[in-house]
């Protein structure tokens, strides 16, 4: 081994295909609040998705792209190879349609809510019940407005009747994303960094 050698420059990226979720570690305390009594710290605390344009759409203070070759690291690709070229293309489409729609910080109010109420039921049972509550989550009907992991639920969700754990795009978190893509026959992580 040749100790004066240069490291090898980091392999390309590879091409992405339209509805591939992209999961990112988000701010710590976005990945702090998705976390219920007895889960271990989520990875995923923001999402992203593929367009059929080639570019990354993500819910920050609006929907809007980023060029694939300029996504910033870290993150991980999760792809579902069920999807047929069509559904892949329609996926993308609805969420590539959805650009300038404003974000919903209420939402995440919305989840801070239910994390409380998920540790004090927690603390109020001395321990003994472990549960993610959704409460204000579903009692909220903010559907035109979005944050990042229930944009990316929505393409699915609306073009196929997918649903992420089971849960409707308006209650999925990018930590459910992330643990549906893991323990779900079909997702397969196709590049990380």
């Amino acid at each position: 081994m040749d100790l004066l050698k240069p490291a090898a420059p980091a392999p390309p990226r590879p091409p992405s295909l339209s509805a591939d979720v992209i999961l990112t570690p988000g701010m710590r305390a976005t990945r702090l609040c998705q976390t219920a009594p007895g889960e271990l710290p989520t990875w995923a605390g923001h999402a992203g998705i593929v367009a059929d344009d080639g570019q990354v759409y993500e819910a920050l203070s609006i929907v809007r792209p980023t060029p694939w070759e300029e996504y910033p690291a870290p993150f991980e690709v999760w792809r579902y190879a069920h999807l047929t070229d069509v559904q892949r293309a329609a996926i993308g489409a609805n969420r590539r349609a959805m650009a300038g729609t404003p974000y919903a910080p209420l939402k995440i109010g919305l989840h801070l809510v239910d994390w409380g109420l998920s540790w004090g039921l927690y603390l109020a049972t001395l321990c003994q019940v472990k549960a993610d509550l959704r409460i204000a989550r579903r009692l909220a009907l903010l559907r035109s407005l979005t944050i990042c992991s229930q944009y990316v639920a929505a393409g699915y969700e609306e073009v196929m009747g997918y649903r992420f754990g089971g849960l409707p795009s308006g209650q999925v978190s990018p930590d459910d994303l992330h643990d549906h893509a893991c323990a779900t026959l079909g997702w397969y992580r196709v590049y990380k960094c």
